[in-house]
């Protein structure tokens, strides 16, 4: 190995990288977690010195010997918080490409998932969705993409193309994935083969509606037509939605998802169509808003690293019943499936928006 090494990740990511190599771990509290782990390596910078170590050199990668650079969940709570605002979250992502492409593994119980393929995952979402077409979307001038975490959900599917129908009249309902599921799990080609496919299938529409927050996020500006989140439309049209019934006496509590807060910056617009549709204010959990708590949904940490995914989400169903329980409402698939699958109350918000849409309160 030559002394000026520099591989193509550490030219797209050293600056970052060396950000955090050098810097006293002033983040590490913030870091959902780090929090649930007592191992130093967990932290932010403990994670970001590996993926520095790992683009400094050009050796071949044992197993899971790098295994801590897939315990992040993308909230970004840690850019949140650093002065220089750096992102770890991208810069983990790369690391984990790298160690896949070196002969590394992902740990946790999911090491298959490095052969799921593109073309696999839309047979799955082609086979939830094939119920649900309805003749007319098919010429329609908009799309709609879901997210995979929502088409996966038998209870929420019905109640959220109800709703985009509603909303929008015919559209077109893509089978398609947006990368993120395989950027996670550091599936690069896989992630721009996804991409790929989303602009093909957009190509020549006039809009792209997306309901998943994370979706919107990894889209950007790249599906190269005209995007909207479909909470967007909901709040144009809040003038729709009907109070529902016989939701008095339920305490319902609003929590952030990282992506539709500290990705998308919205912060006030759910919770407003949620106090429109029960007639008052959500309660709040104990950190909220800019400074709220992940669920242990995201990055793919529920197959990479499942204890910690579940003991990070049963903190903050700990802390929401500390404060009076209730139901929690979010707008997150995924943090959805994570707080259901730890015994929690829990709803999502485009589920009550076409109950109030609907008039089925």
């Amino acid at each position: 190995m030559t002394a000026n090494l520099r591989l193509p990740m550490l030219r797209e990511h050293g600056r970052a990288l060396e950000t955090c190599v050098y810097c006293p771990n002033l983040c590490r509290t913030t870091c959902p977690v780090s929090r649930e782990s007592p191992s130093e390596v967990l932290t932010p910078w403990g994670k970001m010195t590996l993926g520095f170590d790992l683009a400094r050199s050009d050796s071949q990668v044992s197993g899971q010997e790098y295994s801590p650079v897939w315990g992040c969940t993308g909230c970004g709570a840690c850019t949140a918080a650093c002065r220089h605002e750096n992102p770890v979250e991208p810069s983990l992502y790369a690391a984990r490409a790298e160690v896949l492409a070196r002969g590394g593994e992902m740990p946790g119980p999911a090491v298959s998932e490095r052969n799921l393929t593109l073309r696999a995952r839309l047979r799955e979402l082609e086979l939830h969705l094939a119920p649900h077409r309805i003749a007319q979307d098919a010429e329609a001038p908009r799309a709609v993409l879901l997210g995979c975490a929502y088409v996966a959900d038998r209870e929420l599917l019905p109640a959220l193309l109800t709703l985009v129908r509603e909303l929008l009249g015919p559209v077109r309902v893509l089978s398609a994935c947006c990368g993120a599921p395989f950027l996670h799990t550091g599936q690069a080609a896989e992630a721009a083969l996804a991409l790929e496919d989303v602009k093909q299938k957009v190509t020549g529409l006039e809009e792209l509606i997306v309901v998943d927050p994370g979706c919107k996020v990894t889209l950007g500006a790249a599906s190269g037509t005209t995007t909207r989140l479909l909470l967007d439309v909901a709040a144009a049209a809040s003038s729709r939605f009907q109070p529902l019934a016989n939701d008095g006496q339920i305490r319902y509590r609003w929590h952030d998802p990282c992506q539709l807060g500290r990705g998308l910056s919205k912060y006030e617009e759910p919770r407003r169509l949620l106090e429109k549709i029960t007639g008052t204010p959500p309660s709040e959990f104990t950190w909220n808003r800019e400074g709220s708590v992940c669920s242990g949904a995201g990055g793919a940490l529920p197959r990479s690293m499942p204890g910690i995914s579940s003991g990070i989400a049963d903190a903050r169903i700990a802390d929401h019943v500390a404060l009076g329980g209730g139901t929690i409402v979010t707008a997150c698939g995924s943090s959805v499936r994570r707080f259901k699958s730890r015994g929690a109350e829990v709803l999502d918000l485009h589920q009550l928006l076409a109950r109030a849409l609907t008039g089925h309160g």
